[in-house]
């Protein structure tokens, strides 16, 4: 399969974020939720944080030994990181700079597309070219092994890939994550799996992640859990990674903030009962879409394994900016153009409403496309 590459450019704006910060807010019909409603004070148990004063010590060992054992992960080898976004620059910042210390020159780093930008942005911040690896939709959103081994063969040392997939929230193929581990030993390269989405799958929870083996995982309390502005993210990694990355964010930060560190351990003392109302909100709203998607012409998607967003094509569409930016001025409509993903023929929206104004949302938005793309 063909490869596509960017080179390193000293600077490249998160569009997205700055779309979504500036743009997305408000809307009547809100359809570009990424992550489900925010838990109250009430569903931590306790509104009032400790605001304890030490960035290490206790603060650090009771967080890391409630992550090692909600995600079967080994507590030495856990940073937290300010969302998972956050974890995603500093492996790629780590991983760059440690490329570049062993290699020389520009390292290379392999995307998957489409694709949510922070990797793209994240490795141009950091000095990399980019590569482009497609998972395509005619084969529904799979990853195909052969592909990632082309972009090893071509030099990158650095592969990011998502599970779920962000934007689809299709689940990676079971023979993906082995060939990559494989491949990352091989190539002396390393994989990033970003896993934010991964709680919405049925069943237990769990990482990927596996000690000793070159890979780095990245999530947060975001997504799933409703604490996205707890910034409550973590990096799992070998430890050459983690020590470059915790050298990154006393470069950066210094250290992390506390009060949020505490709603941190908070949300991780009630990480059942959160994941809980997530799932069930993701339960309900799928339901409705599913629906909605059976019932509306010129639209349609690869089914997502789990979440509250989907990547929806829309027959016709060729510029998903400008259809979103008309859906929100004419009908209060908002949804996230596929355009931010590499994929302009499509919408991403999200079905994390509750059911009855979820419904209505689509309605319009039908309407909506309707008008506009006939």
């Amino acid at each position: 399969m063909p490869l596509t590459s960017t080179p390193a450019t000293r600077f490249q704006p998160f569009d997205y974020l700055r779309f979504a910060k500036t743009e997305m807010q408000g809307a009547a019909h809100e359809l570009c939720m990424s992550g489900v409603p925010s838990a109250a004070p009430e569903d931590l148990g306790d509104a009032r944080p400790e605001t304890r004063q030490s960035v290490g010590g206790d603060l650090r060992e009771e967080w890391q030994a409630l992550v090692a054992a909600r995600w079967g992960l080994p507590a030495d080898q856990l940073l937290p990181s300010l969302g998972a976004s956050g974890g995603v620059y500093l492996s790629i910042a780590a991983c760059a700079t440690l490329v570049r210390d062993r290699d020389g020159g520009t390292p290379i780093v392999a995307i998957e597309r489409p694709a949510y930008a922070a990797f793209e942005v994240a490795a141009h911040l950091a000095g990399a070219a980019v590569i482009h690896v497609d998972r395509p939709r005619d084969a529904d959103f799979a990853l195909a092994p052969e592909s990632a081994r082309a972009a090893f063969e071509a030099g990158a040392r650095i592969f990011c890939v998502t599970n779920l997939h962000n934007p689809s929230c299709v689940a990676l193929g079971d023979d993906v994550l082995p060939a990559l581990r494989s491949l990352a030993r091989e190539y002396d390269a390393w994989v990033i799996l970003d896993e934010v989405y991964r709680d919405f799958l049925p069943g237990d929870v769990g990482s990927d992640y596996v000690a000793g083996e070159r890979i780095i995982c990245t999530s947060s309390l975001t997504k799933c859990y409703g604490l996205g502005g707890a910034r409550a993210g973590w990096i799992a990694a070998p430890p050459d990674v983690l020590d470059r990355a915790e050298a990154l964010v006393e470069i950066t930060h210094g250290v992390d903030p506390m009060p949020a560190g505490d709603v941190a351990i908070r949300g991780l003392r009630h990480a059942d009962e959160l994941l809980g109302r997530g799932r069930a909100a993701a339960r309900r709203g799928r339901r409705v879409m599913d629906a909605w998607i059976a019932a509306t012409p010129d639209v349609d998607w690869v089914a997502p394994a789990g979440g509250i967003t989907g990547l929806v094509r829309v027959a016709g569409m060729t510029d998903s900016m400008a259809v979103a930016r008309r859906l929100r001025h004419d009908l209060d409509v908002q949804v996230v153009p596929g355009a931010f993903f590499g994929a302009d023929d499509a919408l991403r929206i999200s079905f994390g409403l509750p059911p009855a104004q979820l419904a209505r949302a689509l309605e319009t938005l039908a309407l909506g496309l309707g008008v506009l793309l006939r």
